[in-house]
């Protein structure tokens, strides 16, 4: 008989469920073996073929870089991962700590960072320490690194011999090119300001700068910050190099500029300059102006003040029609004999009478009687003229003997003392210049005859005949 009817006995039925659910749960154990290993095995796959591409794009963009912008130095390679610094083989350590500050201030958690460090040449003297910190983000799709942003150190100048920072003692050598950057500040804020007589007291009164002055370099500009008792509202002053040629050392300067400095076109020539004293006067200063500007020669006049406080269209004039002019004082006193609040207010009224009648500061002072001491040189704070060439004119007041005096006495490159006040100076004056020019003289201002570059506390007797004051 057939048994292809006889029905399943249960004990066979529950045999083949477990055999059923044996067989899934070995599957789903076999997959949650496999199917991990296997998404493990291609995240691996796939993060090690990323880190290849990076590492040869990275390569590739350090091989760019040092055949362009690092071209011209030779860089220390300090890969740390994400972050790769380049720092020039002869930076000094200083210079190396100023980069060091500025990378750990401005990183970020890019996929990339490159840092560069070098000292780019500025002039023989001068360098800038030149970090450029550029992060790079990963593009997938072009399998490069890709410029996300860049930053770079604030411009900062070191000595490029030395490797440290320019002090002022490099720009400035000493105090007496300090006083004469107290000057041109001075000169500087009456310009900027909108009402220059309402500060005028508080600018004349200005403390004297020291090695504590805070001032900020740059090859191109000087920045004074003012003492906090300076009584004025500006905190800062910018100065351009021109104006202060003098007092700083043009090895620190940009080229450029230090090209533009004013120059004694009359170098290698025979010089003399003609300087006139204790005018203006309305009876003989237009006389002497007129002659100078019908010889086409340029003078120098040390003026009183009360003189100029009387009339201060003429001192304007003097100074309209390029003359220079210093201070005389107020009074014309004996500055030796006096204290030092009487010399101060002697040169600040002085300076003030000046100012409000041409709109500039003497930058020279004659004292009265050439009569100079320490006192008188450090109030003053400018360069001290005297003379080597006395005219007498104003003990003969005599045309032909002021004449006399002066051929018998001239020398090359001096400095000819004379009168605006004196009429016989007035007169023979004419004169004067046409024996003068005849001798082979040019006829020039102080501080041509001095190349621009005389100095507070220091006097001068002539172009060869430089003192300190002491």
């Amino acid at each position: 008989m057939s048994n292809s009817n006889i029905p399943l006995q249960p004990s066979s039925k529950k045999g083949w469920l477990y055999s059923k659910w044996t067989v899934v749960i070995l599957l789903i154990l076999l997959l949650g073996v496999i199917t991990p290993s296997s998404i493990y095995f291609v995240h691996k796959v796939q993060a090690e073929t990323i880190a290849k591409e990076q590492l040869h794009a990275k390569q590739q963009l350090i091989k760019n870089l040092e055949t362009t912008a690092f071209s011209d130095h030779q860089f220390e390679q300090n890969d740390q991962g994400k972050m790769i610094l380049f720092t020039d083989k002869n930076l000094s350590d200083s210079v190396k700590q100023i980069a060091n500050t500025f990378i750990e201030k401005e990183k970020s958690n890019a996929d990339l960072t490159l840092a560069s460090t070098h000292i780019q040449s500025v002039t023989d003297q001068v360098g800038e320490v030149k970090t450029v910190l550029t992060n790079y983000t990963w593009n997938s799709d072009t399998k490069s690194y890709t410029k996300k942003s860049e930053k770079s150190l604030d411009p900062t100048y070191v000595d490029a011999t030395t490797q440290q920072a320019i002090t002022m003692q490099n720009l400035v050598v000493d105090e007496a090119h300090l006083a004469a950057i107290r000057l041109a500040v001075q000169q500087k804020l009456l310009d900027n300001a909108k009402d220059p007589d309402a500060i005028l007291d508080q600018v004349l009164a200005l403390p004297d700068f020291t090695w504590e002055t805070q001032m900020m370099y740059t090859p191109t500009q000087l920045t004074i910050t003012l003492p906090d008792n300076s009584g004025v509202q500006e905190d800062k002053v910018t100065l351009d190099y021109k104006t202060i040629a003098r007092a700083i050392n043009p090895a620190y300067v940009d080229p450029t500029i230090v090209a533009t400095f004013p120059k004694n076109e009359h170098t290698g020539k025979k010089q003399i300059a003609l300087t006139f004293d204790d005018g203006p006067n309305p009876a003989t200063t237009p006389s002497i102006l007129t002659t100078l500007k019908a010889k086409n020669v340029h003078a120098t006049f040390f003026q009183l003040g009360e003189q100029v406080a009387m009339y201060p269209e003429l001192a304007k004039q003097v100074h309209d029609e390029g003359h220079l002019i210093g201070s005389h004082t107020y009074h014309h006193l004996n500055l030796v004999t006096q204290n030092q609040d009487v010399i101060k207010e002697e040169i600040q009224d002085t300076d003030k009478a000046i100012f409000q009648a041409s709109g500039i500061l003497p930058t020279i002072v004659r004292p009265p009687y050439g009569a100079v001491n320490q006192d008188v040189a450090d109030i003053s704070g400018r360069p001290i003229i005297q003379w080597d060439i006395d005219s007498l004119d104003w003990k003969t007041k005599n045309s032909a003997k002021t004449l006399q005096q002066i051929q018998s006495s001239i020398v090359d490159n001096g400095i000819i003392l004379m009168h605006d006040i004196q009429p016989s100076t007035a007169a023979v004056l004419p004169q004067l210049i046409d024996w003068l020019q005849a001798q082979g003289y040019e006829l020039v201002t102080v501080d041509q005859l001095l190349d621009y570059d005389a100095l507070p506390l220091h006097q001068y007797f002539s172009q060869d005949d430089e003192r300190v004051i002491s």
